[in-house]
């Protein structure tokens, strides 16, 4: 079983999503709430940190991420929560602090 780490960082008008593993670093305009297609390969897990000032503010696919099987909430820190999420795909909507 691989993990990889998939970091969000906020620049002024710019994210960049980027991480081990990962080979191209991509940037977008922000919007808000910010939107996030990831698809994580099989038998691997990917630890995955968004921006938001509580989980309360992140979904997937519509729904709160406690609600969602293969997404677990593991932490806050530096602005962002913090998920492990198993493989598949999985849409992510954050609104930015």
């Amino acid at each position: 079983m691989r993990t990889i780490l998939l970091t969000l960082i906020l620049f002024s008008t710019l994210i960049c999503a980027g991480g081990v593993n990962i080979r191209n670093l991509r940037c977008e305009y922000l919007t808000n709430p910010l939107g996030i297609d990831v698809t994580i390969p099989a038998n691997t897990t990917a630890t995955i940190i968004l921006p938001a000032k509580s989980r309360s503010d992140v979904t997937e696919s519509g729904r709160q991420t406690d609600k969602v099987r293969g997404v677990k909430f593991l932490s806050y820190e530096d602005s962002g929560c913090v998920y492990a999420v198993e493989s598949g795909n999985f849409s992510f909507h954050s609104i930015l602090p």
